[in-house]
């Protein structure tokens, strides 16, 4: 796939808009593809969760940091969102590439659950 196509296929894995991550009044990430900034891994929302624990506090107790974000940290940031775009950007291939070992992968007869949002196969383990 290659020019317009490719481009709006990117556009629905990393989302048509883009939001500005804010770590203070001062400083914010631009431009964050709205998949990648809702992007949940065990339930858990990945970008939000890791900036929420490096939330400046001076109360003692709390398991927030105590200090500012150290600049090595805000760049680890900018590290994460890319990561996440590119395991979004791979979905499809690593779908078509699972989907194309699976057969011969588990050993076990296989049956094709239909999902309208997702190629799922799952052993078929009815017989047992």
């Amino acid at each position: 796939m290659t020019g317009d196509g490719q481009h709006q296929s990117s556009l629905t894995l990393l989302g048509e808009s883009c939001v500005d991550v804010h770590l203070n009044g001062n400083a914010y990430w631009s431009a964050v593809p709205i998949n990648v900034w809702n992007y949940t891994l065990g339930g858990h929302q990945v970008l939000k969760k890791w900036l929420s624990y490096r939330e400046f506090t001076a109360e003692p107790t709390s398991p927030l940091l105590h200090r500012a974000l150290r600049p090595e940290e805000a760049a680890y940031f900018a590290q994460v969102v890319r990561r996440i775009a590119a395991i979004l950007l791979l979905g499809p291939a690593l779908d078509q590439s699972y989907r194309a070992i699976l057969p011969t992968a588990t050993g076990l007869p296989l049956h094709h659950i239909a999902d309208p949002t997702h190629d799922t196969y799952l052993p078929d383990i009815s017989s047992s």
